[in-house]
C-alpha cells in the first residue's frame, strides 16, 4: 500500500485484467494529479481498496473506502464493456481520485471522541462472587456514574443475598444492604472500548438470621466495610454503556456470628478476609 493524501491506497488486478493499471502505475497517476505521499504508518484518514477484474462483457471496477476505525464509508462498482483494459486507465484514475477526495472531505474522528466527553449515567448491574456472607453471593446494584476522559467515578447502592449455611443442627441465612464508591483511571482505549483500573470502598450492613440452632432463633445486624480493586471494561454503544468488571477486596475487620449453646458461645460463621466478584451491567446516559 501507499499513503496518498493521508489515505492508504491498495489496488489489485484480478485474472484476465493483467493489461489494466497496476498499483505502481495508479499511484504514479494520482501523484501526477497532485496527490502527496505520506509517511509509512497508520493512515490518518483511512483506506481505499480497489480491484479490477475481467468479465465476459468487459471489465468490472470495484472501489471501497474505509474510515480510520475500519468502518465502510462508501463504495462504487462500475462495469464497462471495452475490448482493452488499457482504455479504462483514465476512468480508473478519476474514480479513485474522487473517492479519495470524498474521504478527505469527511472530518476525521479521533478514537477518543467516542468516550471522552463529560457524561452522567444511570445503570444497573448483577454480580456473583464471594464476600462477607456465606457464598456464593448474588448482588443487584443501582449505580450513578460520571465519566470525563480517562476518569470514571461511580456510586452504587447494592443488595445481596448469600447461600444458606448449615451450622449447629440449624441454618444461617444472610443478606446485605450497602453502598460502594468506585474510582477508575482508564489505561487502554480503542474506539468505543475502554479498560480501567479501579479502587473501591464498600460500606454495608450484614443481616444474619438463624433458624433451628438448637432452638435459638433470631437475627443479628453487623456493620462491615471493605477496600478493593477492580479491572473494568466499558463498551459504548450510542447512549448505552455496557460493563464487565472483575474485582477483589479486603475486609476491614472480620464480622462473625456466634450462638450460645450449653451456656458457651459457639462461632457458626466468620466472614473471609479476601473476596472476589464478577459484575455485568449496563447504563444509559442521562440527558
Amino acid at each position: 500500500q501507499t499513503i496518498l493524501e493521508g489515505v492508504a491506497v491498495e489496488w489489485t488486478r484480478g485474472p484476465g485484467a493483467e493489461g489494466c493499471l497496476d498499483a505502481p502505475e495508479l499511484h504514479a497517476a494520482l501523484r501526477a494529479l497532485g496527490a502527496t505521499v505520506g509517511p509509512d504508518g497508520p493512515p490518518p484518514r483511512g483506506r481505499l481498496v480497489g480491484r479490477v477484474e475481467a468479465t465476459p462483457s468487459g471489465y468490472l471496477v470495484h472501489v471501497s473506502v474505509l474510515g480510520p476505525s475500519g468502518a465502510l464509508q462508501g463504495e462504487r462498482e462500475l462495469e464497462i464493456g471495452v475490448a482493452s483494459c488499457a482504455d479504462l486507465r483514465d476512468a480508473i484514475v478519476v474514480i479513485v481520485a474522487l473517492m479519495i477526495d470524498g474521504l478527505q472531505a469527511a472530518p476525521s474522528v479521533p478514537d477518543s471522541a467516542h468516550d471522552d466527553g463529560p457524561r452522567a449515567d444511570l445503570g444497573v448491574a448483577l454480580g456473583l462472587g464471594s464476600g462477607p456472607l456465606p457464598g456464593p453471593v448474588g448482588d443487584a446494584q443501582l449505580a450513578l456514574a460520571y465519566t470525563d476522559g480517562p476518569l470514571w467515578l461511580e456510586v452504587a447502592f447494592m443488595a445481596g443475598i448469600g447461600r444458606s449455611l448449615r451450622a449447629a443442627e440449624g441454618e444461617v441465612r444472610g443478606h446485605r444492604l450497602g453502598a460502594r464508591a468506585l474510582g477508575c483511571g482508564r489505561v487502554l482505549h480503542r474506539g468505543a472500548v475502554g479498560l480501567g483500573l479501579c479502587g473501591s470502598l464498600q460500606l454495608m450492613r450484614l443481616n444474619f438470621r438463624t433458624e433451628g440452632l438448637l432452638g435459638s432463633n433470631g437475627s443479628t445486624r453487623l456493620a462491615h466495610g471493605r477496600l478493593g480493586g477492580a479491572l473494568r471494561l466499558h463498551i459504548l454503544v450510542a447512549r448505552v454503556r455496557l460493563l464487565v468488571e472483575a474485582s477483589s477486596d479486603l475486609a476491614l475487620g472480620r464480622p462473625e456470628l456466634s450462638v450460645v449453646l450449653g451456656g458457651q458461645p459457639e462461632r457458626v460463621y466468620r466472614a473471609p478476609i479476601l473476596a472476589g466478584a464478577l459484575l455485568l451491567g449496563a447504563s444509559v446516559a442521562l440527558p
